[in-house]
């Protein structure tokens, strides 16, 4: 059975998905990390992480290993005309009073994983984006809006705590402070990871791909 995108489908299990699987992600973004020196390796793990935010997306369980898969970097150049064509169409979008931009960036937001997961060109892809995401522009968008929002939101309550205590001492607890500050990390991975599973669930659900529930 496949699934409507929901607002609420969207958030909470797109949160679910990244949750489940906070580990793999995070040693992905490790090794990621290890590869920015490396150029031309950098660009396949690069797209090796889109790969990996379509499998969470699905619910499939991720190997951290796997954003080093040649097919990544394969697909560089294909990826690399999306993106250029992407680029352009929403800073000409931007020119005309903003909101074409805006409108082009979500109607185009599934191109790069359809050019990796259905292997269409970098033009078929776009076109294919703009149907899909067809009627659902602003369920995306809300979606992302509020995994931002929340994910800010209690950023910024830590944020404020440790600057508090780094300026006017709180009777200079450390534990405290390293408390705050561990609190402060881990709520920013949480919402990258949970930002980028959510990419992937919207993917699955718009492209049909999602498995359903037994």
């Amino acid at each position: 059975m496949i699934k409507n995108l929901t607002f609420s489908d969207g958030v909470s299990t797109s949160f679910k998905l990244a949750i489940n699987q906070i580990w793999a992600i995070v040693g992905a973004w490790i090794l990621w990390i290890l590869t920015i020196w490396i150029p031309y390796i950098n660009v396949g793990t690069t797209i090796g992480l889109i790969r990996l935010q379509i499998q969470l997306g699905r619910g499939e369980s991720i190997n951290s290993a796997d954003i080093f898969d040649a097919d990544n970097r394969a697909a560089m150049g294909n990826i690399f005309l999306v993106w250029s064509f992407m680029t352009t169409g929403v800073i000409i979008g931007l020119i005309f009073f903003v909101i074409p931009g805006f409108v082009l960036f979500y109607a185009w937001f599934l191109s790069t994983m359809l050019v990796l997961d259905k292997k269409l060109g970098p033009v078929d892809a776009l076109v294919k984006s703009y149907e899909l995401t067809y009627g659902h522009k602003w369920t995306i968008f809300f979606i992302l809006a509020i995994i931002q929002l929340v994910v800010g939101a209690f950023s910024l309550l830590f944020d404020t705590q440790i600057w508090d205590i780094y300026q006017y001492g709180y009777g200079n607890d450390p534990l405290l402070f390293w408390f705050l500050n561990i609190g402060y990390i881990i709520i920013n991975i949480l919402g990258a990871a949970w930002m980028m599973t959510s990419y992937g669930y919207i993917y699955s659900v718009l492209s049909g791909s999602k498995k359903s529930k037994k």
